[in-house]
């Protein structure tokens, strides 16, 4: 059995997909979560702490490689938009405005607070 997981993490070793930092983020993160899911009895937390130390010990991320290949993370995925241009902008263009309000809305996109018109 021993043998078999030293085998397995010396596999791994070669393929670290997680950086320095996130390492140390990932193993306080399983600290806190494993000591928080001992003391609540929380089978999630300490599931969820245990895979974090399990990332952060040995620097490579089953979930994060599985992202990277599908092109979620790292790549250009067809769903993931990187700019504003598209389908959006033609639609932005036909549209009429129906007051000043909406005109100054329309204007202002993608602003996150709408502009303030007292009258």
């Amino acid at each position: 059995m021993e043998t078999r997981m030293q085998n397995r993490f010396a596999n791994q070793r070669g393929t670290q997909n997680v950086s320095e930092q996130e390492r140390t983020w990932s193993l306080l993160g399983a600290g806190a979560l494993l000591l928080s899911g001992l003391r609540h009895m929380s089978l999630k937390r300490m599931a969820v702490g245990g895979y974090l130390a399990y990332r952060g010990a040995t620097g490579h991320c089953p979930l994060k490689e599985q992202l990277e290949r599908s092109g979620f993370v790292g790549g250009s995925h067809p769903m993931r938009r990187t700019s504003f241009g598209g389908p959006s902008d033609e639609l932005w263009g036909r549209q009429k405005p129906g007051d000043a309000v909406e005109e100054a809305s329309m204007e202002s996109f993608p602003a996150s607070d709408a502009p303030n018109y007292n009258r």
